[in-house]
């Protein structure tokens, strides 16, 4: 078959020591493509060269992509693979060894089992959806939990522990499943989390929609929800946690299990209110079928040491590698069993979102904001050392850097013409910063409000501005959002009120006239 690639960006990586081990290919269904574009760009964006195919350009089988997916990997070594779409849409794998049943285990983490066995070369996960609006809220989620998460985020510091106190039933370390719970709990209370503890439904409703950053789940699961706390997919759409979403761990038999109807874990991920808002999860861990006790447990356990341990270096806390690195000692210590239960649980999600474990801190970063053409350096301080630093223009990557000694430098291909250029500084538990660095013609850049001799007004606008203090009949203006891309580029007459045709927010307005380059931060409000 002609394999055709469908290619959101095209992105040139130049002088760069940071070792980008993070690319990231999408295979996406052909419905979902517009939905999944802000992914694409967010990710493009700090700092993670991702590529996104039509699973129509791919075939329709699991033999197709596993193939499609292997000659990737050994051209461009990308560490994540993110599937979109149902399991009729991106094919699943079922295990051999079995017959093809409604009750059959399948995965999804084979497909990066590039050379065979554990471990992956490539960390999987999957935005399971059934309509264009499944994508969309899952993308919300996931951006808004890694770009717009900040200090005030205290349910982040919240975590909520599942588990029966009456179950008898011995797993992993020879624990029941509360005394397991109680467990993991002392675990995230010594890192500084503030622990909770619950067997019914009504508590744990009020507990989500209070807030937390992770849930852990020990029991009985079924594919519709939680046997302890009979909690299920009902309970997930009667939710109130807009802005406030967790990552589920679930122990529990066939949370995952997709491919037969809507299950919990999908119910999580693709929620929203009668208002639209999204609530829910923002990624859970659920399994496709009837699992053994002690694997689970011990995955679980690992995954919470993972994430609070100082000793495992921040690049490495992302949602797909603590599973991954879980699934290490799970299979260690219960080989055939710890290997069907790395595959068969299934990771809901974006493998490369990087977990959240406390209320985040600013970070310091400094830039300069204006530059002639030509530019192909930029210089960035930050007090966060180990921070990732990218630099973009729309779905362009210019360049990546991590800090080092509170300076990240980043080389690049000279930038011409009339641009913005976006900064982005991530890192582990930190509020995401975003800057811009406005490129002129040299012939005179002028920023903020340098130039008193012309007035742009009102500002904030109600959609329409004036401008003073310029003698020519007519103007160019341009229109970027903040993240760099052109939204209006238009001809006016700055002697007459000008419609800025634009939704509310805030924008950067290049002005041309009378031989000077003029560029305001507005903001319009309706």
């Amino acid at each position: 078959m002609r394999r055709v690639r469908f290619l959101v960006c095209c992105i040139f990586l130049w002088g760069m020591s940071y070792l980008l081990h993070a690319q990231m290919l999408v295979v996406c269904a052909p419905e979902y493509i517009e939905e999944m574009k802000p992914f694409v760009t967010w990710k493009i964006q700090k700092g993670i060269p991702t590529q996104m195919v039509s699973m129509s350009e791919i075939g329709e089988t699991y033999e197709e992509l596993r193939d499609y997916v292997k000659d990737y990997y050994q051209t461009h070594h990308n560490r994540y693979l993110l599937l979109v779409g149902d399991a009729n849409q991106v094919p699943i794998n079922y295990l051999p060894g079995y017959d093809v049943t409604p009750f059959t285990p399948y995965t999804d983490a084979e497909y990066g089992y590039v050379s065979g066995t554990y471990p992956p070369e490539v960390l999987v996960g999957r935005l399971s959806a059934e309509t264009a609006d499944d994508v969309k809220v899952q993308v919300e989620k996931i951006i808004f939990y890694e770009k717009n998460v900040d200090e005030n985020a205290s349910w982040l510091s919240q975590c909520v522990g599942i588990a029966d106190p009456l179950a008898t039933d011995k797993g992993d370390n020879d624990e029941t499943d509360i005394q397991h719970i109680r467990q993991v709990n002392s675990v995230l209370e010594q890192y500084g989390y503030t622990t909770h503890e619950t067997s019914t439904k009504k508590e744990l409703t009020d507990l989500l929609n209070i807030g937390c950053g992770i849930v852990n789940y020990a029991g009985h699961g079924f594919m519709s929800g939680w046997a302890t706390s009979d909690f299920s997919v009902s309970d997930v759409a009667a939710l109130s946690n807009e802005g406030k979403f967790p990552v589920i761990i679930s122990t529990g038999c066939d949370n995952g299990k997709f491919a037969t109807g809507t299950c919990f874990a999908e119910s999580f991920l693709r929620a929203r209110n009668s208002a639209g808002d999204p609530i829910g999860a923002v990624g859970m861990l659920g399994f496709s079928a009837q699992v053994t006790w002690n694997p689970p447990m011990l995955g679980q356990d690992e995954m919470v040491r993972i994430m609070t341990s100082p000793d495992i270096p921040d690049s490495r806390k992302t949602f797909g590698e603590v599973a991954n690195e879980a699934y290490r000692k799970v299979i260690e210590k219960y080989r055939g069993s710890g290997e069907d239960a790395a595959k068969e649980w299934i990771l809901f999600g974006d493998p490369s979102m990087m977990l959240r474990t406390r209320i985040p801190g600013r970070m310091a970063v400094s830039h300069i904001e204006a530059a002639d053409n030509g530019i192909t350096s930029l210089s960035v301080s930050c007090d966060k050392d180990g921070a990732v630093v990218a630099l973009s223009e729309g779905n362009n990557l210019l360049a990546v850097q991590t800090v080092e000694k509170g300076k990240a430098m980043l080389d690049f291909p000279a930038v011409t013409g009339d641009k913005i250029l976006t900064v982005t500084v991530t890192a582990f538990d930190k509020v995401t910063y975003m800057g811009q660095v406005v490129i002129g013609d040299g012939s005179g850049l002028e920023v903020a409000d340098s130039d008193a001799s012309v007035t742009i007004y009102p500002n904030p606008s109600r959609g329409e501005i004036r401008i003073d203090g310029l003698s020519a009949s007519s103007a160019f203006i341009s229109i970027y959002s903040l993240d760099g891309s052109l939204i209006r580029k238009a001809e006016v007459d700055p002697n007459t009120s000008i419609p800025l045709n634009v939704e509310p927010g805030t924008y950067f307005l290049h002005l041309q006239s009378d031989g000077r380059y003029i560029v305001r931060r507005i903001l319009v409000t309706e």
